[in-house]
Order: structure tokens, then sequence, then C-alpha cells
């Protein structure tokens, strides 16, 4: 069991952002909400990156942090695997040495090779990460973290670089690599249906406060349509200043504003 108290005051606000959460060790929770209320934020006090006024982390009746006892284990003794936004892979190894900095030993070859293989990089092992497109280090980053088999994984809005192909394969692995090691997970994204693709468990953090979504609600909002990618059957829509990529619908034009359902 994961207990996580956490008060803390974002963007220089008087008012301090609350972060409850409780959850088992097997399990993955998306958290969503809108920019500036603190996701990022919690996530590095979490990982013991950063400080907050007022909390309490307790992972499996181990304390990680209780601010009134002055206890605060350091990242490395929380072995957290952390998929920040700007990837933050080491410049001056190419992309096997990132992966196996970072690789634990319990993280076999057989498993190794197959995560290559559904991230799509076998061709780009030996390269720098410099030279990497925005989408091969966020695929690096992830496999680097997993390989770390960390007591917790936390993400960063993992999967905004990629195309709908590649996530659909890196969502896919991510289920399957949770289900063997029973790894929990905490993802960060605007994106509710990424989330929805690997857990029904999605909080909001807006007004302050830490709330379960009810997935059993349909929420209708327009978007504009911002690129269409007919070989792989994707679009790209825009909505409240950021895109998202959907499947393609029939009939649709560049453009074009369109009615979407977010459940």
């Amino acid at each position: 069991m994961i207990n996580i108290s956490l008060h803390k005051k974002i963007n220089k606000s008087k008012v301090q952002s609350q972060f409850q959460l409780e959850f088992d060790l097997g399990d993955i929770i998306g958290i969503t909400g809108p920019s500036g209320k603190g996701k990022t934020t919690f996530l590095k006090v979490i990982a013991g990156l950063m400080d907050c006024e007022e909390g309490k982390i307790i992972f499996n009746d181990t304390i990680w942090l209780d601010t009134s006892s002055k206890i605060r284990l350091s990242p490395q003794e929380r072995n957290i695997g952390f998929v920040f936004q700007d990837y933050a892979l080491f410049p001056n190894m190419n992309v096997i040495q990132n992966i196996a900095f970072a690789q634990n030993g319990q993280f076999e070859k057989g498993e190794l090779e197959r995560l290559i293989d559904a991230f799509e990089i076998k061709s780009l092992l030996k390269q720098k990460v410099n030279t990497l497109s925005g989408g091969q280090k966020q695929r690096v980053a992830i496999a680097r973290a997993l390989v770390q088999l960390p007591h917790l994984l936390l993400m960063d809005e993992p999967f905004s670089a990629l195309d709908f192909r590649v996530k659909q394969r890196v969502i896919n692995y991510i289920k399957s690599f949770q289900c063997k090691y029973h790894t929990p997970i905490l993802i960060n994204t605007h994106q509710i249906h990424e989330l929805e693709a690997l857990t029904q468990h999605i909080y909001e953090l807006n007004d302050f406060k830490l709330q379960l979504l009810d997935m059993d609600a349909t929420i209708q909002v327009k978007a504009i349509v911002t690129k269409i990618n007919i070989e792989e059957r994707t679009m790209e829509v825009e909505l409240d200043r950021r895109n998202y990529v959907l499947p393609l619908k029939k009939d649709i034009a560049l453009g074009e504003q369109i009615q979407i359902s977010i459940d």
C-alpha cells in the first residue's frame, strides 16, 4: 500500500494545493487536470526531487517522507523511476548505454529484447541520444525507467511525442510490464484517452485538490482538426491549445471543427 498526503504552494500561490492519494502496489494511477495546478511539481515531491510545506509518504510501511518528523529519504533510497518531459537522457552516451546504465540485474536479457522490439529502437542502439528525434528520445527515456525495475514509476506526459501507432505499442508493453513486475505507476498527462488505455483509476488535480474522476460521465467538447495522416489513419486535433492524436474519422477536412466525447 502507498499512502501520499502532500500540501504545497504552486506558482507562489497563497493557497496550498492538496495531493492525497492511497493505492496498492500493483496499481496504475492516471493524473490529469489543467496546466499550472501542480501535477509535475507533486511528482517531483514524490520522487524526492523537491520539498513541500507539509507532507507524508509511506511506501509499503517504509516512511519516505514525514515533514513533521523531519524524515526525507533521498531519490536513490526511494528507488524511483522517473520519465521527465524533457527526457533527461545522458547526452554523452548512446541509446544502449543510457538503458544499460539504469538496468536492474533482475531485468532479464530476453525481456530487454522484447522491450527493444516493442519500442522499435533496435536500429538506434548505437546512436548518441542528441541525434534522435523527440519521439525517439521519449521511447528511450521510458525504456530506461522500466529496466530500472523501480519501486515506483512516475511518468510526466510520457507519450506526448509519440505517433499513434508507436504509442499503442509502448502502451501495450507497459501493460505487460506492469502485469509481470507489479510496479505501481503514476502517469501525468492531459490526454485522458491515453490514461483510459491503461487504467480506470484517473484523478483530476483541479481547484487545489485531487479528485477521482467519474469515468462513466461523458463530456462533449469541440476541437479543430489540424493534421490528417491518411497512411496511419489518424488525425490531430487542437483542444485548449493542446494537440491530440485520434483515429481518423470519415470525411474529415483540415480546419474543420468537430465534436468529440471525453468519457
